[in-house]
C-alpha cells in the first residue's frame, strides 16, 4: 500500500503484502512527485450542537497528495470527512488555511482567494448519484460538457467524450437507455462517467457505494479501483467502511472529532495504529490490561492481574509500574489444543491457556471467544478448525503483534 493456519493467514494478508506486484502505471506515478492536492491547516468549524455536543467541522487539517494517489478519508459519522471533501470541492468555504489543486491556489483566507467549484477542474460523485430521471444516459453524462463555461464544445466532440467516458466505466452501448431503467450499479457508473467526462485533475467521491447491496458493493469496489488505476486520476474517497478504505487506498487519513489522527498506508494503519481510537475503529482488537513490569531488549513485559506475563512491542509509551492496555488483532492469534507440544517457544512469542466459551461459523472462518482466567479474548481460525465449547486451548501470538497504549490514552 493476521493469523491462524498458514493458508488462512496468507489469504488475509494478501492485500497488505509488501511484495505485491506494481503495475507500470504505478511505477510511473511513484517516480513522479508531482503534487496534485495540498491542504495546509484547513479549518472549518460549526457552532456547538444544541444539546451541548462538541463543535463540528474540521480542525487544522493538513495533507499532501501526489498525482495518481487513491486517498481515503476514514472515520465515524460526524468526524469531518465530508466537510473536508466539500472544502476541497469549493462547496464549503473554510474559515482558514490553504488549498492547492494541481499547484494552483484555490483557497487562501489570508489572500482572500476562493476559486468557485466550476473552476477547480474536479469531478465529484455524491452519496446519492443525482441521476436526472428525465434524461437518458447520454444526456446525463453530457450535462457538465453542455453547461461548462470555460470551453464551448461542438456536437461531435461532446459525443466522442461521452462515449469514451461510458466505455471507461463499462457502459458502452447504454447511451440511449432511459435513466429510469438502470440498476443501482449502473446508476453509479453513470455518475462516475459524468464525473470523469471532462478529464478532471481530481476526483472526489463521497460514500458512492453506500446505496448498493453487499455483493454489488464489493463488485463496484473492484471496478472503482480498476477505473482509478486505468485513468490515473488523483482520488479522494470518503467512507466510514474500513474494509473499503483498506482494500482500495494508497493512503488513508483516519479522522476523529474533526482531526486527522493518523495518515499512513493501509498496512501501517492496520498493523501499527497510532492510538487506541485507530486500533478500535479500524478492524477488531482484543484489549489486554496489565502493568508494565519490565523491559527486555526491544520488548516490554506486561504483568496481568493473575500474574501471567505477556510480551509486547516496546513503544516507550510508559514507565515501569504504569498501567497499559495492549491491542491484539484476533487474526494474529494461533489456536491449538491444550495438550499440544509444550516445547520452548521462539523468543518474542507468547503462550496463554484458556477455555473456548463461544464458537461461531461465519463462512470463511471460525470466530472463537476464549476465557483466559477471567477475561475474554477473540480469535479467528480456518472454517475447518475443530475446537468445541468448553475445550481447553492454547493461544500463541508474536510479541510484535501486541501493541501497547497507556491505559488513559
Amino acid at each position: 500500500m493476521v493469523r491462524a493456519d498458514d493458508g488462512y493467514r496468507d489469504r488475509l494478508l494478501r492485500r497488505f503484502a509488501p511484495s505485491e506486484p506494481v503495475n507500470i502505471r504505478s511505477l510511473i506515478l511513484m517516480s513522479s512527485t508531482e503534487t496534485m492536492l495540498e491542504l495546509a491547516s484547513v479549518q472549518k468549524l460549526y457552532a456547538p450542537q444544541a444539546n451541548g455536543g462538541p463543535v463540528g467541522g474540521v480542525h487544522a487539517s493538513s495533507f499532501t497528495l501526489d498525482k495518481g494517489t487513491f486517498f481515503s478519508l476514514l472515520g465515524p459519522s460526524g468526524c469531518g470527512k465530508t466537510t473536508t471533501l466539500r472544502c476541497i470541492a469549493g462547496l464549503e468555504e473554510p474559515d482558514s488555511g490553504i488549498i492547492r489543486i494541481g499547484g494552483n491556489l484555490v483557497f487562501d483566507e489570508k489572500s482572500n482567494v476562493s476559486v468557485p467549484l466550476n473552476r477547480r477542474n474536479i469531478g465529484m460523485v455524491f452519496q446519492s448519484y443525482a441521476i436526472w430521471p428525465h434524461m437518458d444516459v447520454f444526456e446525463n453524462v453530457a450535462f457538465p460538457l453542455r453547461v461548462a463555461k470555460d470551453k464551448r464544445r461542438g456536437k461531435d466532440e461532446i459525443g466522442r467524450m461521452v462515449n469514451e467516458a461510458l466505455e471507461t466505466v463499462g457502459l458502452g452501448g447504454y447511451a440511449d437507455r432511459p435513466a429510469t431503467r438502470l440498476s443501482g450499479g449502473q446508476q453509479q457508473r453513470v455518475a462516475l462517467a459524468r464525473a470523469i467526462v471532462r478529464k478532471p485533475s481530481l476526483l472526489l467521491l463521497d460514500e458512492p457505494l453506500s446505496n448498493l447491496d453487499a455483493s454489488l458493493r464489493e463488485e463496484m469496489r473492484d471496478e472503482l479501483r480498476r477505473l482509478q488505476q486505468n485513468i490515473g486520476v488523483t482520488t479522494v474517497y470518503v467512507t466510514h467502511d474500513q474494509s473499503e478504505a483498506l482494500e482500495m487506498s494508497d493512503q488513508i487519513a483516519v479522522m476523529e472529532h474533526g482531526r486527522v489522527v493518523q495518515l499512513d498506508t493501509p498496512r501501517k494503519i492496520y498493523r501499527q495504529p497510532s492510538s487506541r481510537f485507530v486500533a478500535e475503529f479500524v478492524g477488531t482488537s482484543n484489549w489486554i490490561d496489565g502493568i508494565l513490569a519490565g523491559r527486555e531488549s526491544d520488548l516490554i513485559a506486561l504483568r496481568l492481574v493473575d500474574g501471567r506475563v505477556v510480551y509486547c512491542k516496546d513503544l516507550a509509551v510508559a514507565a515501569q509500574g504504569k498501567a497499559l492496555r495492549v491491542a491484539l488483532r484476533p487474526e494474529a492469534i494461533a489456536i491449538s489444543a491444550a495438550d499440544s507440544s509444550k516445547d520452548a517457544l521462539p523468543p518474542g512469542t507468547n503462550r496463554l491457556e484458556g477455555v473456548v466459551t463461544f464458537a461461531g461459523f461465519v463462512g470463511n472462518m471460525m470466530r472463537y471467544r476464549i476465557d483466559l482466567n477471567g477475561f475474554q479474548i477473540q480469535a479467528y481460525a480456518p472454517p475447518q478448525s475443530p475446537f468445541d465449547l468448553g475445550q481447553k486451548v492454547t493461544l500463541t501470538f508474536a510479541a510484535g503483534d501486541a501493541i501497547p497504549f497507556t491505559a488513559t490514552a
